[in-house]
């Protein structure tokens, strides 16, 4: 917020989504600021939960007491021993980039609340394309993806890094299928400035964080 990172109302907006489970979206370029704004947002869980972190490296380093990091191992020079971010999903399930965005949507639709995750898009509105690629590596069809990120995300919080460096959640969208195909409707949208205004999906999105 010093920063103005989360410019305006997007501060407590995001304490609200993490105070009520929302499981969230983050997009953006590579070096927009995704990984810092996610170890941010999950600091403020409260020390009474576990965070279980799932990356091909080690990267999100939130402060809190309680968090687990699971990383992908590659194989050895046999081709064993080989642990993917599927068989990740999968463990951190048990313990209450593509292929594993199957396993990550199955998670968040069968009562995992609070998961948050990234990827890379240019907007927010150009997320469900990206979800639809990274779909079609883990063999499932368009309406597949639709279906199950619509119900499965709750907001979608888009980064932007501006050319002197400048970080900051340039839209926060929401994913529906109201008019067909899967799309990222703006309920907000922040310049570098630190203006924000208020869109046609505002109100399904403070619907959703419970605002």
């Amino acid at each position: 917020i010093a920063r103005g990172t989360l410019p305006g109302t997007l501060g407590p907006l995001l304490r609200t989504l993490v105070a009520s489970r929302a499981n969230v979206l983050v997009s953006g370029a590579t070096g927009s600021g995704k990984t810092t704004l996610l170890s941010a947002a999950l600091s403020l869980v409260p020390s009474s939960e576990r965070i279980v972190c799932i990356e091909e490296v080690a990267e999100v380093a939130p402060a809190h007491p309680h968090c687990v990091h699971l990383l992908e191992r590659k194989p050895n020079v046999e081709g064993r021993g080989a642990v993917t971010l599927s068989d990740l999903v999968r463990a951190a399930m048990r313990m209450r980039r593509g292929p594993e965005v199957r396993d990550v949507l199955t998670a968040l639709n069968t009562g995992h609340d609070g998961g948050w995750a990234t990827i890379h898009a240019n907007g927010a509105r150009e997320v469900p394309a990206r979800l639809a690629a990274l779909g079609a590596l883990a063999g499932m069809g368009e309406e597949a993806v639709a279906a199950q990120a619509a119900s499965a995300f709750d907001a979608v919080l888009h980064m932007r890094r501006s050319p002197c460096g400048h970080r900051w959640v340039s839209e926060v969208g929401v994913l529906t299928r109201a008019r067909g195909p899967l799309a990222c409707e703006v309920a907000l949208s922040a310049t570098a400035s630190g203006q924000v205004t208020t869109h046609e999906a505002w109100s399904s999105l403070a619907r959703k964080a419970g605002l």
